[in-house]
């Protein structure tokens, strides 16, 4: 074997280790790449899962916090804040009869501001339960800047036998919002539904 002699074209011999750090800046660069790429989905994942713990212990005795509800509407403003990318999470939680918390769900909405979740909301307003219907038609006038249902009227059949006048206010809130949806909503903020 010939004896080893400094070419022009041998490389040095710590080039080994520059090779190693490249290597390592391209690890790092793609775990950062991928982390940014991922982290929305993460938080979408992380707050839909926060809303469902949060149904599953409201409904247990809570020491700590008597009422149960107002965590679900803390997770559920966070999961709106995010923007549309939760709207697939917020209208599956809306959709699981399970979790029988949709109230707090559409007040989280509502206190997020989320107009994107308009047609949602929208949606259940013709839920067959008066109480999510009335809550939907609340937060609806919220999102639309519109009155469906008055606030004073609402508070007062929640209150008054246990929400069983509802019914009253729900009828019309419903009727106001169909035309005014027909007329401007849908074409303003979207979806499909009528």
């Amino acid at each position: 074997m010939a004896p080893r002699t400094d070419g022009p074209f041998d490389s040095p011999p710590h080039c080994g280790s520059l090779r190693r750090f490249y290597a390592a800046l391209g690890v790092v660069v793609l775990l950062v790449l991928l982390g940014a790429w991922l982290q929305a989905p993460l938080r979408v994942w992380y707050w839909e899962n926060a809303v469902r713990r949060a149904c599953a212990a409201s409904e247990k005795p809570n020491p700590e916090d008597p009422r149960g509800f107002p965590p679900i509407r803390r997770s559920a403003r966070v999961l709106a804040a995010i923007g549309p990318r939760a709207g697939p999470a917020l209208d599956r939680l809306l959709q699981d009869h399970e979790l029988s918390n949709s109230e707090w769900i559409l007040w989280g909405i509502g206190d997020a501001d989320a107009v994107w979740a308009l047609p949602m909301v929208v949606r259940e307003t013709r839920n067959g339960y008066y109480d999510i219907a009335a809550t939907a038609l609340m937060v609806a006038g919220t999102l639309a800047r519109r009155e469906f249902i008055g606030e004073k009227d609402f508070y007062d059949a929640k209150n008054t036998d246990d929400g069983k006048n509802l019914y009253k206010i729900v009828g019309p809130g419903q009727e106001r919002l169909r035309e005014w949806w027909e007329r401007e909503g849908l074409a303003k903020y979207g979806g499909t539904e009528k």
